[in-house]
């Protein structure tokens, strides 16, 4: 039978466990988030000991909300850069809380992938072939690989805690989303999917009131984990999950052996990787103007030298001005 997964509050208070809250982007989400826990900090309903905005924009719309706040800080990155912080502080950060965004990239998968890449010297190609999907208010398979489910059957309420009783509806939520993607998992194509992470978010702080959802730092490493364990056989099919009891994204892909390599620029000396990248059959060389032969140097230059080399060619074949290069 079905078991429908509540929120799930822990008291951070009377010298309970003091944790950080990373907040995915600072936008019109993650400023409500900060405005939520202001409040609870207010009221002490948590004791947090950092609350961390990750967006690459300093002048994010998040940070009035994070000026209110003694502990709040910004941190300008973007996804990827910041993933490379989450592997590198593993100990640190293991009791601590992602928040993702509602409406973003599958930034785990992303994370997940650049592990591999770096550790193992794999790719990661996206598997486009029309998994089965559940009949559910919405599933839909995009051109890059990712599939959206969602059970809710209209537009959900911005402070929607996904309790027992659907906000919609107003009747008994009868679904939870991990089960909607375990049975996708188990149809799946041949051949099938080795191992899946599975990145819960789930309504952390006292979310009868305050409805921040995070998914435990501690999940992601060992989710990832899992998967990676996968990527040491030098192949396989993995899927890497995001989801809420109502909503979730999914992706699969096929693990290879890299045909990227990382190169130094003959010009200017800057690594660069070079090859064909996760999904494509040709190197980012190929798709620039064909207009002059190698160079016998031995290397290759990187995309922004090589740019500048065709430019300059252009111009001195008077194929184009200077403004047009």
């Amino acid at each position: 039978m079905l078991q429908v997964t509540d929120h799930v509050t822990i008291n951070l208070t009377n010298g309970g466990p003091r944790m950080r809250y990373f907040i995915a982007g600072g936008g019109e989400y993650g400023s409500h988030y900060v405005r939520k826990l202001r409040i609870a900090l207010a009221k002490g309903t948590v004791a947090l000991e950092e609350i961390v905005v990750v967006d690459r924009d300093p002048n994010c719309l998040a940070i009035k909300e994070i000026d209110k706040i003694p502990i709040g800080r910004l941190y300008v990155s973007d996804w990827a850069a910041f993933g490379e912080e989450v592997w590198s502080h593993r100990q640190a950060w293991a009791d601590d809380v992602w928040v993702p965004a509602p409406i973003a990239p599958h930034i785990l998968a992303g994370w997940i992938l650049e592990r591999i890449r770096r550790e193992f010297g794999l790719d990661a190609n996206p598997v486009r072939d029309a998994m089965p999907l559940p009949k559910i208010p919405y599933a839909k398979s995009l051109p890059d690989g990712r599939v959206l489910l969602s059970h809710a059957p209209g537009l959900c309420p911005l402070g929607c805690i996904e309790p027992g009783e659907c906000a919609i509806t107003k009747n008994v939520r009868w679904w939870e989303m991990r089960q909607t993607i375990d049975e996708i998992v188990a149809k799946s194509m041949n051949p099938p999917i080795d191992e899946v992470a599975m990145f819960f978010c789930k309504h952390h702080c006292d979310a009868g009131e305050y409805d921040v959802g995070g998914i435990r730092m501690k999940t992601i490493y060992e989710e990832g984990d899992r998967v990676c364990d996968i990527a040491k056989s030098g192949r396989g099919r993995i899927g890497v999950a995001t989801f809420s009891s109502c909503h979730g994204v999914l992706n699969v892909f096929d693990l290879q052996a890299s045909l990227v390599r990382t190169q130094k620029c003959v010009q200017c000396g800057s690594e660069f990787r070079c090859g064909a990248e996760a999904g494509k059959d040709h190197c980012w060389c190929a798709e620039l103007a064909h207009v002059m032969p190698v160079r016998g140097t031995g290397g290759c230059y990187c995309p922004e030298c090589l740019k500048l080399e065709i430019g300059l060619h252009l111009r001195g074949t008077g194929l184009v001005t200077l403004q047009e290069a």
